[in-house]
């Protein structure tokens, strides 16, 4: 009886540490993506709320999007925008790009179903535009990242500094995008895989310093100023407030 019990103990102590891995969830399950500066994450399961932060606020456009399958054909698992007058703001509750860190990371699952050679913003930082996704239908049809922003002042009298990385991307097609920034580099992946990276406060041959700010509202399916509009699914969006590497970008990929 006492060897059984020692047994049993045993197997009690280890089961519990093989579980003590990081945060779970309701169910005690621990989420297969990264948790550490997770600021809103949004499943789109019949849903456009984050699922992480109930005081994240999102606002749908008065004609709002609907509902459509995700990348493995499950119905009302991704949000659908069909290019007529549909976006949602969302406002963070907390910033993703700040003092003292200069980091962050957005990450989403997109489906790009515009085909009449248009170039659509399907995410833009509200205010300039100064982090967006945009597509671009024209053959080869593409996707890209776009870090804008300011720079202090100086005596070649430059003021604001804008980047972009294209990349390929098949319409209506499903394909995984990610940028992060840190108080470095600026980078842009598809597919788990970095297609670029930026230098920031990089201008040609000069080198100039980056005035950091803080983002919270994003459009999502238009451009910022809302009267552009995206045609396609968005699914598994993330805001992060650090710059996620590259296992950690190919977890989210794989997830």
């Amino acid at each position: 009886m006492k060897n059984t019990l020692k047994i049993l103990s045993t197997i009690a102590l280890i089961t519990l540490m093989s579980c003590d891995t990081g945060e779970v969830d309701d169910f005690g399950i621990e989420p297969n993506y990264p948790t550490d500066g997770l600021v809103a994450y949004f499943p789109f399961n019949r849903s456009w709320e984050d699922v992480i932060n109930a005081e994240t606020v999102v606002i749908p456009s008065v004609n709002q999007p609907s509902f459509g399958e995700d990348q493995d054909g499950n119905s009302g698992a991704s949000i659908y925008f069909d290019g007529n007058d549909q976006y949602l703001v969302i406002e963070l509750v907390s910033e993703i790009v700040s003092s003292p860190a200069h980091q962050a990371t957005i990450a989403m699952w997109i489906r790009n179903d515009i085909t009449a050679d248009l170039r659509r913003t399907l995410l833009a930082e509200r205010t300039l535009s100064t982090m967006a996704f945009t597509t671009d239908s024209e053959q080869p049809s593409n996707v890209s990242s776009n870090y804008n922003y300011l720079v202090e002042d100086n005596p070649d009298g430059v003021s604001a500094i804008g980047n972009s990385i294209v990349a390929g991307n098949e319409v209506g097609v499903w394909t995984h995008v990610a940028i992060t920034v840190d108080d470095e580099f600026y980078r842009f992946y598809v597919n788990g895989n970095l297609i670029d990276e930026n230098i920031l406060g990089q201008l040609g041959d000069e080198q100039y310093i980056p005035i950091f700010q803080a983002y919270t509202d994003f459009v999502l399916g238009a451009n910022y100023q809302e009267d552009e509009f995206w045609r396609g699914n968005v699914d598994e969006l993330f805001f992060y407030d650090r710059s996620l590497d590259e296992g950690e970008i190919e977890k989210l990929y794989l997830r």
